[in-house]
């Protein structure tokens, strides 16, 4: 049985509407999964071109992944994404030194060690020192035409079953 042409209007208006629902948990389940992969791949992917992080110069745990820690220590578990509105979500992390592994830091600084006595009592004296360190950026989260482009493939996929269904 073959539907009216205002059944099938109708049917697709219910179907886009249900699809729109849908399409923002769709997009950023794929953000999220992507960028946790990151973590496996050690580096971040843009344009289909992976750019490995700079490796770590202490030489500590060698044969552990760059910032893979340990239980909640581990950046890539803590990446979620919260719906912020009907057609937005905001992915992120809500490990606090997450923002300066992704984006990279600089600390250039003087610090006062003011005197004080170690557990062995020995006294030190008060001196001043000058910090120079650079954390590296080691990007896992932002935007991406690779996941645009996944979440573009979805989306035609999904509006192609509704389209098939209507035939």
């Amino acid at each position: 049985m073959s539907m009216t042409p205002r059944e099938a209007i109708n049917q697709l208006q219910r179907e886009a509407i249900a699809l729109q629902g849908k399409m923002i948990d769709i997009a950023a389940t794929k953000a999220v999964r992507f960028f946790t992969d990151n973590f496996a791949r050690q580096g971040w992917i843009e344009d289909g071109q992976l750019h490995p992080w700079e490796p770590r110069k202490n030489g500590k745990d060698p044969g552990r992944p760059i910032l893979q820690g340990i239980g909640r220590r581990r950046l890539s578990v803590s990446l979620r994404y919260i719906k912020v509105g009907p057609y937005s979500a905001l992915i992120g992390s809500d490990v606090p030194y997450a923002g300066v592994h992704n984006e990279g830091l600089r600390i250039n600084a003087t610090q006062r060690v003011h005197p004080f006595t170690r557990r062995d009592g020995v006294a030190v004296k008060g001196f001043v020192r000058h910090i120079d360190f650079q954390m590296p950026k080691r990007q896992f989260v932002g935007e991406s035409p690779d996941v645009y482009k996944s979440v573009e493939r979805e989306l035609f996929k999904a509006i192609e079953e509704i389209t098939n269904k209507l035939k």
